[in-house]
């Protein structure tokens, strides 16, 4: 694994110098210049989500004014040729298409406790491989470096690292392509230490590098460590403005309402939640991620800006000022600032299309509530729709079909989720906004990496905070993104349709999926859905919506039981579900406790299109408690069928009629075996399992209820405690009394 020492190249006048080449042809492509022993700053335009890599002439013309500075990476992609050849193909449920650096970076001196955080990750999370780190504490500080690891490439990732329901302050880092860079060997750390490059365990045995570390050392990071640090999709997805700074802060302060006066009840609570969890062991990227939360409430009709930023970033320039000069951090602050108006500035303009909610806001409420408002208020009017004959070309041109996911879930149309009660499906729209509010992939249904988009939210069956609200926490789901539709904040208050539609249809962006789980909760009391008109009168104002918005419509219904192949009879409630909907998936549970979804009906898709299978796994959310084990279920890929949802269904039938025919079978055996008299139950089960059928304990006593045979302790046996089975019938040598 490790490599003896290379020939020493001739050094150049400094760490840079002597090595920028070496670190490429080793696979290392972002190696960047800092001054001499400082740790900041890069060459501008280098770092960050989207910013280009360095190519040779930019390294040559680096070699020629910067190599007497420190070195540094930024974590990039590996070309293949670099990769060891056992990197996995497939890596958490998705083809991987490349692999880039990632780094975990473990602080745990002077007051840090990273590597306790470290241990409580690994509780939860499984042990980290041994793998390259880099560190310039390895004598004083044993247990802090960073660790480097391979992830598939082109994610975000959270900027700190912490277990499950960790408070107070967390100093362990993340570094990834969009966001930090590595310091590595031979820089000259500002006290004076060397950085090295050692593979293994910090704190055990670790084997030292005496030159650059080939990439292929660098371990893969283990999928629960990836679905737990990933957030969504990177790249260069959000649209900016390309106006200048000034013209964004007077686009502002025209623009958001009570820019600079007194923050909205949303702000202040933002504000003081912020304040508490500033660290000093992190700034840039809390502030960041701080500055544009701030600012994407302000585009969603929130008040106080300016203020609500201003006061954020005097407290972080306070908690950072001894890592950085004063210059530097106001560099940083305007660029936050900067990044966030262009991305606001772009959404206003595009899918807001100049819209901003002029409502007042209360404590808690969220932009949908100011949408529906003013779009009530055109309702309470008397706006009326006015119909008219058009000319076919005069109507809109042909426009070929979008799928939210291909050959499975429309957009601008109804799909119907329909299943058991009780076998998970509702965790799969959970797993479908999960990806949609993040830009992540679901690459097993053809759902590809997209912009975030908004999910709006109907959950009639399932409470808020205890079920609903902890299942997209842990699937991961941007819940800025998420809207909820109910009266109460405790999500309580179902709506009913169509009368609350203009919720949806007002929406301001539109969603890209509405959930409604369950559909027929719903439907107002007046219309009974077993009569087909009105079951379609019902769904009718769905089909509206989703053309108006443009959003995929995911309504929620449960089968019924009856005992046929025919998926059509299968449809709880009414058949109207399935003709009036584009599509319609199916959900079964598998003999493993897995959930098969499949098309039943796609228009516009091909017709043997094969399920797809989930486990469901447990996922630590709350702290345990006796009345209940904290755990949140998490749907996570299991594979691709090779059976459609028609062709499972009629195998489950038809294995439901085989249970029934053994019964029967063991049912005749049993009649006959117990015809003499009674006998003991362990003599039956031996005797059934050596016989022709070779019957399981479960199928006897299946065959014992159904033929009345009761079990009971016969006295005068040598064991009296031993159960025996006899025929009702049958009352030789009964000994029950």
């Amino acid at each position: 694994m490790i490599p003896a020492e290379a020939p020493a190249e001739r050094d150049a006048s400094g760490p840079f110098g002597s090595t920028a080449r070496r670190y490429r042809r080793q696979g290392w492509l972002g190696t960047l210049p800092l001054p001499p022993k400082a740790k900041e700053q890069p060459p501008n335009g280098f770092t960050g989500q989207g910013a280009p890599y360095p190519d040779k002439a930019r390294v040559r013309s680096w070699l020629e004014t910067k190599a007497d500075g420190n070195i540094c990476l930024r974590l990039a992609e590996v070309p293949r040729q670099w990769l060891s050849d056992d990197v996995p193909p497939v890596y958490a449920g998705n083809n991987v298409d490349g692999w880039e650096l990632f780094g975990i970076d473990v602080d745990d001196y002077e007051g840090k406790h990273g590597a306790e955080q470290l241990a409580e990750l690994e509780a939860e999370l499984g042990p980290l491989p041994d793998t390259v780190v880099s560190s310039a504490r390895w004598d004083d500080s044993p247990h802090s470096g960073t660790r480097l690891f391979l992830v598939p490439k082109g994610f975000r990732y959270r900027g700190k690292a912490c277990a499950t329901g960790h408070t107070g302050p967390k100093h362990i880092d993340i570094l990834y392509a969009g966001l930090r860079y590595l310091l590595v060997w031979p820089s000259i750390h500002p006290t004076g230490s060397l950085y090295e490059f050692r593979w293994g365990r910090p704190g055990g045995a670790l084997k030292t590098y005496t030159d650059v570390p080939p990439v292929g050392d660098v371990a893969v990071l283990p999928e629960a460590w990836f679905l737990h640090l990933e957030t969504g999709m990177g790249g260069n997805a959000d649209a900016k403005s390309d106006m200048e700074i000034g013209e964004l802060e007077e686009w502002a302060l025209r623009t958001f309402r009570e820019c600079e006066g007194e923050p909205c009840a949303e702000m202040a609570d933002k504000l003081a939640r912020y304040i508490d969890q500033l660290d000093d062991s992190d700034s840039h990227h809390p502030m960041n991620d701080v500055v544009w939360s701030f600012t994407k409430k302000a585009i969603e009709g929130h008040a106080g800006w300016y203020t609500v930023v201003n006061e954020y970033l005097t407290h972080w320039r306070d908690v950072t000022l001894g890592k950085r000069d004063d210059a530097t951090l106001t560099a940083e602050a305007l660029r936050s600032i900067d990044g966030a108006l262009a991305k606001a500035k772009a959404e206003y303009d595009d899918s807001r299309g100049g819209y901003l909610p002029d409502d007042k806001c209360s404590a808690g409420a969220g932009d949908v509530d100011a949408w529906a408002a003013k779009a009530k208020a055109k309702v309470d009017d008397g706006v009326q729709p006015q119909r008219k004959l058009f000319g076919a070309n005069a109507l809109k041109a042909a426009e070929q079909p979008k799928f939210l996911a291909k050959n499975r879930i429309p957009q601008a149309a109804i799909t119907v989720l329909v299943g058991e009660e009780g076998i998970g499906k509702s965790l799969f729209w959970v797993m479908l906004a999960a990806a949609i509010t993040t830009g992540k992939p679901l690459r097993e249904l053809g759902l590809p990496a997209r912009r975030p988009g908004h999910v709006i939210v109907v959950a009639t069956e399932d409470d808020w905070s205890s079920v609903v609200r902890p299942r997209l926490d842990v699937a991961g789901a941007d819940l800025d993104y998420v809207h909820v539709i109910c009266e109460e904040q405790d999500g309580s208050g179902a709506p009913t349709f169509p009368d609350d539609m203009y919720l949806i249809t007002e929406a301001n962006p539109a969603p890209t999926m509405v959930s409604c789980d369950a559909w027929l909760d719903t439907v107002p009391g007046n219309i009974n859905v077993q009569r087909p008109q009105e079951a379609r009168r019902a769904l009718h104002p769905w089909k509206e919506a989703a053309t108006q918005t443009g959003a995929a419509m995911v309504l929620l219904a449960h089968s019924n039981r009856m005992p046929t192949n025919n998926i059509r009879d299968r449809y709880g409630a009414t058949m109207a579900l399935r003709m009036k909907a584009r599509a319609t998936l199916y959900c079964l549970q598998d003999a493993d406790g897995c959930l098969l979804v499949g098309p039943d009906k796609a228009n516009g898709a091909p017709a043997r299109v094969k399920a797809t299978r989930y486990r469901i796994d447990a996922v630590q959310y709350f702290d345990p408690k006796p009345d209940h084990d904290g755990k949140v279920p998490l749907l996570r890929f299991d594979g691709q069928s090779h059976k459609t949802i028609k062709e499972h269904l009629a195998d489950e039938v038809a294995a439901e009629k085989d249970r029934a025919r053994v019964v029967s079978d063991a049912e005749k055996w049993l009649v006959a075996y117990l015809s003499d008299g009674p006998r003991m139950a362990a003599d039956i089960y031996r005797d059934g399992a050596k016989s022709e059928f070779e019957f399981s304990r479960d199928q006897l006593k299946r065959a014992k209820k159904r033929c009345c045979a009761p079990a009971f302790h016969k006295q005068d046996s040598p064991n009296p405690d031993a159960w025996w089975w006899q025929l009702l019938t049958d009352t030789s040598g009964d000994g029950r009394g």
